[in-house]
């Protein structure tokens, strides 16, 4: 296995340190030849020459004979330590290659440390069970759990750090400065930790690019905004849904702070609802609209001037929520199937005739043009059918089971006085809606305006089932809660 680098390096440099003499230059030895008196020819030397340059210029030095082993000594250390040299720029080119020495010193720690908490958790759960021969499962998988979430905290954490060079992230404006390295907690599903951007500040404001391209929100990432916002919408109150947060996901976010993200997340909801590409869609064999109101405890700021049931100041507000999803097939035995993830919502607390456009929009979107039945369910209040009397004309309109059969009551009450008699005319025809799918008998407009007499209308509890139909006349809560007209 080759060496790391960076540790190689300091290794070469204790080498270098242990040279402690060296020269540069080329080593050479000569021979003379001399002819003596009587012809012969005698050989002198050897003789010991070192050559270098001084600069352009060649410098010779002779050298005494013993001085040359320590020469030759000398010459090779210089070899050694230009070898030695060679690798030291070698190894430190290829680190530059892969980021500066501080990033690789960070990524290596990163990497020794990255699964530390589930490898020292999976070593003390070995051991446990080595000394109990048992598992707590309860505590196992909740421990794995925070463990693991830790490990992934530090994992996005030092993802997030790896960025552009400082001032990188965008070019500088007219009169705009860039503050590098500051730093900004960032909350996300796996929890809290900090990452460092660069801030620009200018005559057009402040901009944090690295902030708006991961969508941050006051630090939150949009994965725990929208846990946020769910929870928010869903639970009673912003404090139920701090408390469902930590509960399920082992998140710690103040109600506080879910109250600020939601009303800063709101409108861009809304207004890309609103305003968001209509769904591309073929024929819809069925497309169902939905809609309906209730009243929502509200601060008494919010209900001043409007009055309640009983004369006094209002402490609710009627919010309306509709909904509008399709069917295309039906199963076995014929009943209608909703189409899964088909169901979108509004909700305002806007008027009927301003909530009738909303619902109306979002059935557009969804593709009612397309549809080749329209219909709209409701439970009877007479503002229901007005509103899709205007934005859904030709709808089929259907009153729900549960509200069929508690009209279905109310008017058994005003039609007879024995308790028995209420029951058992009640229970009759809510059985023959059930077995037949039909709902209440139309009684048409007549009814509202009294042109039925009592006897005509406890005959029409005894018609027979063929005479039951789609209960189209918004007749319903306003009739039964006058009953001097019958």
């Amino acid at each position: 296995m080759s060496l790391d680098p960076r540790k190689r390096r300091k290794t070469i440099l204790k080498e270098i340190e242990q040279i402690h003499s060296m020269r540069r230059g080329q080593f050479s030895q000569q021979y003379y030849e001399k002819t003596l008196a009587d012809g012969t020819v005698k050989k002198q030397g050897p003789y010991y020459v070192l050559q270098r340059y001084e600069g352009q210029k060649k410098c010779s030095q002779r050298i005494p004979p013993q001085e040359a082993q320590k020469v030759r000594e000398e010459l090779g250390a210089y070899t050694q330590f230009r070898r030695l040299c060679d690798e030291f720029t070698r190894l430190t080119e290829e680190i530059s290659s892969q980021g500066s020495s501080e990033e690789s010193k960070k990524k290596d720690e990163f990497e020794t440390s990255r699964y530390q908490e589930t490898e020292a958790l999976i070593k003390t759960v070995q051991d446990q069970y080595a000394q109990t021969g048992t598992w707590n499962m309860a505590q196992l998988e909740q421990s794995l759990k925070v463990a693991l979430i830790k490990d992934g905290c530090n994992i996005l954490e030092w993802l997030l750090n790896q960025k552009a060079q400082p001032g990188q992230d965008k070019a500088l404006g007219i009169n705009e400065r860039c503050y590098t390295k500051r730093k900004k907690k960032v909350h996300s599903v796996l929890g809290s930790f900090e990452v460092e951007r660069d801030y620009y500040h200018g005559p057009q404001g402040t901009c944090v690019p690295l902030d708006e391209r991961l969508g941050l929100i006051d630090g939150y990432t949009p994965g725990l905004q929208r846990l946020m916002c769910r929870c928010g919408a869903m639970d009673s109150s912003y404090q139920e849904a701090s408390m469902s947060l930590q509960v399920y996901g082992g998140i710690h976010v103040s109600g506080r702070q879910i109250q600020r993200v939601v009303s800063k997340v709101g409108p861009d909801i809304v207004s890309f609802s609103q305003h968001r590409d209509p769904q591309k869609t073929g024929a819809i064999p069925v497309m169902y609209i939905s809609y309906d109101g209730t009243g929502v405890p509200m601060k008494s700021t919010e209900t001043q001037g409007r009055k309640g049931k009983r004369e006094e100041q209002a402490k609710t507000r009627e919010v309306k929520l509709g909904c509008v999803f399709t069917q295309h097939v039906r199963d076995e035995e014929g009943y209608p199937l909703r189409d899964t993830q088909s169901t979108t919502y509004v909700a305002s607390f806007n008027r009927a005739g301003e909530f009738g456009t909303l619902i109306r929009d979002e059935a557009r979107l969804r593709g009612l043009g397309q549809a080749e039945q329209v219909v709209v369910l409701g439970d009877g209040a007479e503002w229901i059918w007005n509103v899709a009397r205007v934005n859904f004309a030709g709808a089929t309109q259907i009153l729900d089971f549960y509200h069929g059969c508690e009209h279905l009551y109310d008017l058994s009450c005003i039609l007879f006085t024995d308790a028995e008699t209420i029951k058992s005319k009640a229970e009759r025809r809510k059985k023959v809606m059930k077995e037949n799918g039909t709902w209440i008998r139309q009684l048409n407009a007549d009814f509202c305006t009294n042109h039925l007499g009592q006897k005509e209308l406890q005959k029409s509890l005894d018609a027979p089932s063929g005479c039951a139909c789609v209960f189209l006349q918004p007749f319903a809560s306003k009739a039964f809660a006058q009953k001097s007209h019958v």
